[in-house]
């Protein structure tokens, strides 16, 4: 379980900024996509909370069980704003990817619905989309929040 304290009147592009500065991302090697920002995904929440998340490890699973299936153990997927923080706060999640965010999903212009994730394959460092029209393999981690009762 990691603990993390979360503003959620933070700007996403700050948090993004942030990010990249505390992990030394380098353009060459490493990547944040540009639609990760502020008005793609702005917080449903407000003020500064401390959240519980863990790291969750499903079978195989389609993006659209991702909800579902983490219902089941008690938990919601992390938004985005959620995600960043944690990340900034663990930089060794690197060594856990790939974890994702399932409910960073973007729709492109085309129509596409893409979902948010980490990913690193030792030199290489990415905070990406990937698309939602395929299973997710197991040995993803779902980034997610015990929900409250």
């Amino acid at each position: 379980m990691y603990e993390v304290t979360v503003d959620y009147g933070q700007s996403l592009d700050a948090l993004v900024a942030e990010f990249q500065r505390i992990w030394g991302f380098r353009g060459d090697c490493d990547f944040v996509h540009d639609k990760i920002c502020g008005s793609n995904f702005p917080s449903p929440f407000q003020g500064q909370q401390a959240i519980e998340i863990e790291l969750i490890q499903l079978d195989a699973i389609w993006p659209s069980q991702i909800p579902v299936k983490l219902a089941e153990q008690g938990f919601r997927s992390t938004i985005p704003h959620e995600f960043i923080s944690a990340l900034i706060r663990y930089p060794d999640w690197m060594q856990e990817s790939p974890i994702i965010c399932g409910d960073g999903v973007y729709q492109d212009a085309d129509g596409d619905k893409d979902i948010l994730y980490l990913w690193s394959d030792g030199s290489r460092r990415c905070l990406n989309f990937t698309p939602c029209n395929a299973p997710f393999s197991k040995n993803c981690r779902f980034a997610a929040v015990r929900i409250s009762s």
